[in-house]
């Protein structure tokens, strides 16, 4: 029996913006092809964020590679191409479909009478595209399968058929990193590893308990506000996969790895167990709620390089407005212990916030002098359709969060001096002299070994923020 070829295609982020970006290998591919290859599917897969190609080159791959079922990632500001893609191949691919956050809360953006686009795969997509190939090879009704939504001509209107998020994500096998390898993924956070990157990508947790008001779909590495996590057995079972593939970095897409301590303290203890650490070091995001002593120390002799850190800003009345639960005090000491145990430390933080001054934002300059992050990245406040702030709002957005919008601006300082802000706050950090002596001491050695990957990114950055 003929296989049904399945193909994806990311569009999810623009390669030609201005600013520096990274690119992370796309999981929801990887576990896709676990999922259809366990299902008897023939899968492929482009990313034209690392391999862009013109809508004409890529009509013409698309054809060659002849899928029966296209799946398309559109992004915040592709919809258009994909569009335009998805009508020039109707003719010849029956089964055409989007996914991904875009999709998800904007479906009828893609969904509308007479478009090449036959239904959006809502969140999590691993059984919905299971089911959808099922459906293909059949010849049954797509409209009926869950998780999907699609255009009802007879009402006029998109309908959903909701699918409930996986509890049991042990249940799914480990995504197909082996497509990963050698693909141009760009990930600059600062490690302390000193040999050739490979870098391999893990989510061991979905979803956020957290109700901070600038969060979207949009932005998070997963789906839904349910905090669903991996047992600590399975996530220790992928470290040694992807390390019997050849990888020694582990970067945690989770939007909070820390948020379960017993959890956290587990799976670095069976890291610890299986001698992993002396093959693996690892990034995290991490929340400074769920950041102690203890926790740090273990993640510290388990392996761990570097912790991301949401800061947001160094106000209170800011903290508190933005949801964060933390205080200032609590950003002090998490710093303060990341330091004490010589890890490395990356700092977000957001400007323009509703009710934000100039002062609380030079504010914010001090405290990111005081911590001494070892990198720096920087957001304009953004609103999206499904973050909180979002409701009762005029002006939802889609933009990403490093480009302004005046729409956005919540904030009491102009739109002039906010942008002005931004430019000042990357300069007083990246070009003050401790910032570069860190850099020295900490990051320079793993840079130099990796300079073809890193150094393009950083002249990025320089050219970006003196532009």
């Amino acid at each position: 029996m003929k296989k049904t070829r399945v193909l994806f295609v990311d569009y999810s982020q623009n390669p030609n913006q201005p600013y520096p970006q990274h690119f992370f290998a796309p999981l929801d591919i990887g576990y896709c092809f676990s999922v259809l290859e366990r299902a008897g599917c023939e899968v492929s897969y482009l990313d034209l964020r690392i391999e862009p190609l013109k809508l004409d080159a890529l009509i013409e791959n698309i054809k060659r590679m002849s899928p029966d079922i296209l799946l398309l990632k559109p992004g915040v500001s592709s919809a258009d191409f994909i569009l335009r893609l998805s009508y020039a191949l109707s003719e010849c691919i029956e089964h055409i479909y989007c996914y991904g956050p875009s999709a998800t809360l904007c479906p009828g953006i893609f969904l509308f009478p007479n478009s090449p686009v036959k239904a959006c795969l809502l969140n999590e997509i691993e059984h919905t595209v299971e089911e959808l190939a099922s459906a293909v090879r059949a010849g049954s009704a797509v409209r009926d399968i869950k998780g999907i939504a699609y255009f009802d001509e007879d009402d006029n209107a998109v309908r959903i058929n909701s699918r409930e998020l996986i509890q049991d994500l042990d249940s799914l096998p480990f995504p197909r990193h082996s497509i990963f390898i050698n693909k141009k993924y760009m990930f600059r956070y600062p490690l302390k590893i000193y040999k050739r990157i490979r870098l391999a990508y893990i989510l061991s947790s979905r979803g956020c308990p957290s109700r901070c008001i600038f969060c979207s779909v949009l932005r998070r590495s997963s789906y839904g506000e349910a905090y669903r996590a991996r047992t600590p057995e399975n996530v220790v079972g992928e470290l040694e996969f992807i390390s019997s593939l050849g990888f020694n970095t582990a970067y945690f897409l989770d939007d909070n790895f820390s948020y379960d301590k017993e959890r956290t303290v587990r799976i670095c203890r069976g890291i610890l167990q299986k001698g992993l650490q002396k093959k693996i070091s690892w990034i995290a995001q991490c929340s400074i709620a769920s950041l102690d002593e203890d926790s740090v120390r273990i993640m510290k002799e388990a392996g761990c390089s570097t912790v991301c850190l949401g800061i947001e800003s160094a106000n209170e009345k800011i903290l508190k407005a933005l949801g964060k639960g933390i205080r200032l005090s609590d950003i002090i000491r998490v710093s303060g212990i990341l330091k004490k145990h010589n890890l490395l430390m990356v700092a977000f933080f957001i400007i323009g916030s509703p009710s934000e001054t100039s002062s609380d934002i030079l504010d914010s300059i001090d405290l990111c002098r005081r911590i001494r992050p070892d990198m720096l990245q920087l957001h304009y406040f953004s609103v999206y359709p499904d973050s909180p702030i979002s409701n009762g709002t005029t002006m939802p957005q889609m933009n990403a969060p490093y480009c302004y919008s005046a729409s956005s601006n919540f904030s009491n300082v102009s739109e002039e001096e906010l942008q002005m802000l931004y430019k000042h706050f990357y300069k007083s950090h990246y070009f003050s002299a401790q910032s570069i002596g860190g850099y020295f001491r900490n990051q320079f050695l793993t840079s130099l070994i990796n300079w073809k990957e890193f150094i393009p990114f950083y002249l990025k950055g320089i050219r970006y923020i003196l532009s």
